[in-house]
């Protein structure tokens, strides 16, 4: 990641040159290199390019490359820290790490009580897509969302289809468990009969 990240900042840093975006003193403006992390295991790779490389001559050390990035690793967060937090990266995490529709409820809730003024629309519209095109699509595969425009749609539809979908899940991974054992009873049927 160091020198994936490493890479997207000297594109990024020729971008801005190329379309003469810098500073009016003409310098590159500073970047913070940051990643979110949100993968079940900890992160355990480095933060800092030098941590990839190999020691070389002492004269050589003022050229080598150097990067650090901040590291935001969701799993170093307990829910109950997240949970107590007005956060959005927070509600973020809790989003993520959700095990049911009631917890996803309750952050969605939250999320519109924080995202309530109007000032806040823009913010509200990019969780909406998030949550529709990325979070939802994700853990419902094959189920069409409805047209929705805000976070209450959301919570509203949520809070309807879930029950149907849940019951859907379960007639299907009936049949599905139906259609195995049958499989298997007739080749277990057929390979006594040979």
């Amino acid at each position: 990641m160091a020198v994936r990240l490493l890479s997207y900042l000297g594109l990024f840093y020729q971008d801005l040159i190329q379309t003469r975006q810098l500073a009016p003193n003409g310098l590159l403006p500073p970047v913070l290199p940051m990643v979110l992390y949100n993968g079940r295991v900890r992160w355990a790779a480095p933060t800092e390019i030098a941590g990839l490389m190999e020691d070389g001559p002492i004269a050589l050390g003022v050229y080598r490359p150097q990067l650090r990035y901040l590291l935001i690793d969701e799993s170093a967060y307990a829910d109950a820290d997240l949970a107590a937090q007005r956060n959005l990266a927070a509600a973020l995490f809790r989003l993520e790490r959700s095990r049911g529709p009631t917890q996803v409820q309750e952050v969605l809730v939250a999320l519109g009580d924080w995202l309530r003024a109007p000032e806040q629309r823009d913010l509200r519209q990019a969780f909406l897509i998030w949550l529709k095109q990325a979070f939802l699509k994700a853990r419902l595969p094959g189920i069409e969302l409805p047209e929705l425009h805000d976070l209450e749609e959301m919570q509203a539809m949520l809070a309807e289809r879930v029950v149907e979908w849940t019951e859907q899940w379960k007639q299907e991974g009936l049949q599905q468990g139906l259609q195995q054992g049958l499989q298997q009873g007739l080749q277990q049927g057929l390979q006594q009969g040979l």
